[in-house]
């Protein structure tokens, strides 16, 4: 059953860090905007560090996103590699960077990091996984695997981070036109 208040004060405080950030955030804040009392905040989730806590975890949820994703590989390296674009723009939104660049303070990363880099790290031990089952099978030629995952998931990042940052001012280049256009330009140079 679904918890009404809960969720509004969830969005709040996730609105509220994307555009104040962390520490200009208050849970008096926080309770004007989800419009509820902050006693209310307070017998929910005790303090703003455990509101966080449970974004967090409510927004690291994705089954998709381990090694079984291999099995839906065409072993066509530009098909695959924009399957796993697609599945990382999928998690990795311009608001999922807004509110971790609004996260960012000293007394919040210990409890956040785990969370920082949960998606890089799954996204990096499936990639080396792939690119080295693409090096046997003789489709690239790099066998520096790292170096080929790091590079990949620069492209994906940089796109979602510009994006987060500037909105369309940058460049008007679509998600899906990025994606084909990017991956084309990767896949020659492995």
């Amino acid at each position: 059953m679904a918890d009404e208040t809960r969720d509004k004060i969830v969005e709040a405080t996730k609105k509220l860090i994307i555009d104040r950030g962390y520490t200009l955030t208050t849970t008096k804040d926080i309770a004007k905007y989800a419009g509820v009392s902050e006693v209310t905040i307070f017998r929910k989730f005790e303090n703003k560090q455990n509101i966080i806590k449970y974004l967090l975890d409510e927004i690291q949820n994705y089954p998709e996103l381990n090694m079984s994703i291999l099995d839906k590989c065409t072993w066509s390296l530009c098909d695959d590699l924009k399957m796993f674009s697609n599945l990382y723009f999928k998690y990795v939104t311009p608001d999922y960077v807004k509110l971790l660049i609004g996260l960012r303070s000293q007394d919040l990363f210990p409890l956040i990091e785990k969370y920082i880099i949960s998606i890089p790290n799954s996204f990096k031990e499936i990639l080396i996984k792939y690119f080295a089952i693409m090096y046997d099978k003789k489709k690239i030629s790099s066998s520096n695997f790292e170096a080929c995952v790091v590079m990949y998931m620069s492209l994906n990042f940089g796109y979602i981070f510009m994006r987060a940052s500037f909105e369309n001012d940058l460049t008007n280049l679509d998600v899906d036109k990025y994606i084909d256009e990017s991956i084309k330009i990767f896949a020659k140079g492995i």
